[in-house]
């Protein structure tokens, strides 16, 4: 009377001891709070039997599996940091130095400028500001006694200024370079000349001795002329002061066998019985010094976005000095040596001022300034403070002739008097230069022989001398001026004193 069949209870027989299986399935956790520590979690899963229940039997037990389950979860703390073993006490800590980086904001362009000066050693250093100081420069010329010609020519050429005596001033010298010294030599010929009037004048005309000039001392006659006219008719020199040499090649001549040596040759040489009428020029100029004297301007743009294009320039006291700009890529550092800026007509309080202004391909545009002052330090300043200065005295010699390197009588003169100005204090520099004719290596070789005459000569005692060769060219080695001017010693005297007169 039941409505169930074939109940059974029971240990089954036979059953499997071990029971193995598969199961897999699927959960996908779903966040309830803005912490992240409360999941809902929805799954299915299926569990395949892979053994029998009863043993050789063909009954296994499989299983579907629906589901829902709450989690918590623990939030995730960052690792902690190694730790750093201690020193011992005599040890020095490390210093770790991480890399600054700017980041900029999302979607925005940054731009930043930096300045720095350039030390010896070519490291930098970061700068705010530049000072420019006075100093007083003892400044010795030596006057070349030559005048030069073109070919087949004897006029005098542009490049000799001929001035007329009310308006020449023996001070227009003063802080003015070689070769516009030399330039005005038939001018200051003729005022010293008008000073020392026992004084006579030899003028040697010369040629070049070759292809038109071969033997043509007509033409080195002409060329006498257009100096002593010059002298005559201008500065007053009455005609019986002055000596004519007509010659063909000079007495020492240049190389033969050069463009360069033949140009050289084609001249008029000076020469008089009183030697002051070809002294050097001597000026007390007034120097300007900057510090410091080489700056670097690194421009510097951050974006998300490649940058459009950009424009940087730099202004020196309201002159513009650099620009760039470009529509790709991006600005590179500028370095600029301040020492071979006019300096002069600077005041106290103007500015070195960098732009730099840039746009990116989202439209975003930046801009940034770096601001430099200048401060100017005065002669009078220093003299009312009473403030250690240092004179800076430059002497040049020259007259050495044509790959030779020993002194003259002119150049002990000169000598002489640079000892009588250099003290124990004094930190003496001497440079042996030459010309562009001849090799690199015979060059050098002769322009340290030319300094060590006359370091030996001066004896000074904080002496060094070098030899520069050819490498480094005094003066525009196209006219012959230049190369006579660049067979030379310069002479850099620097000399501590104290300010109080």
């Amino acid at each position: 009377q039941k409505r169930r069949r074939n109940e059974f209870e029971g240990t089954i027989p036979e059953a499997s001891s071990f029971f193995g299986g598969v199961q897999f399935g699927l959960d996908y956790a779903l966040p309830l709070n803005n912490e992240k520590t409360l999941y809902i979690v929805p799954e299915v899963s299926y569990k395949k039997a892979l053994t029998p229940i009863i043993k050789n039997y063909d009954w296994f037990s499989n299983a579907l599996i629906f589901g829902v389950s709450l989690q918590w979860r623990l939030r995730s703390l960052p690792p902690m940091p190694p730790i750093v073993p201690l020193l011992p006490d005599t040890a020095q800590p490390a210093t770790v130095t991480l890399p600054k980086k700017i980041i900029p904001a999302p979607d925005l362009a940054n731009c930043s400028i930096s300045v720095s000066e350039i030390l010896p050693d070519s490291t930098e250093r970061p700068i705010n500001s530049i000072t420019i100081e006075q100093r007083r420069s003892r400044h010795l010329r030596p006057l070349l006694n030559y005048v030069f010609f073109d070919e087949d020519n004897f006029a005098l050429d542009n490049r000799y200024v001929r001035s007329e005596p009310d308006n020449f001033s023996m001070e227009d010298f003063v802080n003015k370079i070689t070769m516009e010294t030399y330039h005005s030599v038939l001018n200051i010929i003729g005022w010293r000349m008008t000073k020392k009037r026992d004084a006579t004048l030899t003028i040697v005309g010369c040629n070049a001795d070759t292809r038109n000039e071969k033997n043509n001392k007509q033409l080195s006659e002409q060329r006498a002329k257009s100096v002593a006219d010059f002298l005559i008719n201008v500065w007053g020199i009455e005609r019986s002061r002055i000596i004519f040499e007509i010659r063909n090649l000079p007495q020492i001549p240049s190389g033969l066998k050069t463009e360069d040596g033949l140009a050289e040759n084609r001249r008029v040489e000076l020469k008089s019985n009183i030697e002051e009428i070809f002294d050097p020029v001597t000026t007390i100029d007034t120097l300007l010094f900057p510090t410091p004297g080489m700056i670097t301007f690194r421009p510097t743009i951050l974006s998300k976005y490649p940058i459009k294009k950009w424009k940087f320039t730099v202004r020196f006291a309201g002159k513009e000095m650099h620009s760039s700009q470009s529509s790709s890529g991006l600005p590179y550092p500028l370095t600029i040596d301040l020492t071979i800026f006019p300096l002069g007509s600077l005041q106290s309080g103007e500015k070195v001022t960098a732009y730099l202004e840039a746009e990116d391909n989202n439209g975003k545009n930046c801009t940034s300034v770096a601001e430099l002052p200048i401060n100017i330090v005065s002669i009078k300043q220093k003299l009312l403070t009473k403030k250690v200065d240092i004179s800076r005295d430059k002497y040049s010699l020259i007259l050495f002739d044509y790959a030779q390197s020993g002194l003259t009588s002119s150049n002990r003169k000169i000598m002489d008097e640079i000892k009588s100005n250099i003290t124990p204090s004094s930190t003496v520099m001497v440079s042996g230069h030459t010309d562009r004719i001849g090799s690199d290596e015979s060059n050098l070789k002769l322009s340290e022989k030319r300094a060590a005459e006359v370091g030996k000569y001066i004896c000074a005692k904080n002496t060094t001398t070098l030899g520069k060769g050819k490498k480094d060219l005094l003066y525009d080695n196209n006219f012959p001026e230049g190369r006579f001017y660049c067979r030379t010693v310069v002479i850099n005297a620097n000399t501590e004193f104290q300010n109080n007169k």
